[in-house]
Formats: C-alpha cells, structure tokens, sequence
C-alpha cells in the first residue's frame, strides 16, 4: 500500500517536471516571433532598451543617459582625524531619461534579419516627468544580430538607435 502510493507520487512528481522542462526548452519557441528582451548601444552603455512581453501586451523601456555632471562635496563639510573616510568625495553622476510604455504593433512582429517592424508606442512612465501619455512611432529593424530603433514623434526623430543584444544581464 504504501509502496504504491509512492511510486503514484513519484509518477506525478517525474510528469511534472517533463513537462516543465520540455515547455520551458527554447527549441518550442519559433525564432522569429520573438526578440532578445535588453539592448544595449553599440559604443558604451548610453542607450537600453527593454522588451517586455505579458502575453496579450508588449511594453518598451527605454533608457537614454544624457549628460554626466560633477557632483561636489559640501566645502563645509568636515570629517574627524579618527573618521577621515566619513568626509564627502566628490563623484560623477549619470542623468538618465526612462520612458516606459505600452507599443500597439501595425502587424505581429517577425523578427527576420532585414524585416521592418513598425508600431505606435504609448509612453504612460517617465523619469524625469514629462507631461504624458505621449504617442510615438517605432521603427525596429534587426540586422544581424544589431537592432536599429528609430523613434520619432509626429514632426521629427527623436532618437536613432544602434543596438546590441545582451544575452546575459
């Protein structure tokens, strides 16, 4: 009796994890229906990019660093002979742009090397604030192994991305 009810748990137990295993494996995926999830700039970390996908919607991060700036201590500011590490050093800080939102493909994107995919992005998130929600058009183009994003407002480009794909982050 006992013996069977094991031998029963351990069959759900192995069917279990075959069919985790075997529906997680990235050979069930077709290739080109989906997209490497961060990118980043070709020349240095200047640009991110992050495709969400939550099944039914896709959203887009993007993350523009602007301009670098010198943050200097306090000239006031003091420190014990005993604590010299406590006293403020001055240091560089990275101003970053987010922009977060929802993207509305035109068609379901393939992700075929040279296939153009266009879609109007919903910004509803922004760092620092901006006065949203903003509408934006997506160009993306992967080109082996290197997506190009063009993002553009009604009137002008906003900004022309050169990416590479992060395998690990």
């Amino acid at each position: 009796m006992i013996i069977n009810m094991m031998l029963k748990k351990l069959k759900y137990y192995l069917l279990t994890v075959l069919i985790t295993v075997y529906g997680c494996t990235k050979e069930n995926l077709d290739a080109n229906d989906s997209i490497a999830d961060k990118w980043n700039s070709i020349n240095g970390p200047k640009h991110e990019v992050w495709f969400q996908n939550w099944g039914e919607y896709s959203r887009l991060f993007l993350i523009i660093h602007q301009d670098t700036i010198f943050v200097e201590p306090n000239p006031y500011a003091t420190a014990s002979k005993e604590k010299q590490y406590l006293k403020p050093k001055k240091f560089e800080k990275v101003v970053k742009q987010q922009l977060i939102g929802n993207l509305y493909w035109n068609e379901k994107p393939r992700w075929d090397s040279g296939t153009n995919n266009q879609a109007v992005w919903i910004v509803d998130r922004a760092n620092p604030k901006l006065k949203l929600p903003m509408e934006l058009k997506i160009d993306a183009l992967v080109m082996l192994d290197t997506l190009k994003l063009r993002v553009r407002d009604n009137s002008s480009l906003l900004y022309d991305l050169e990416m590479k794909k992060l395998l690990e982050y």
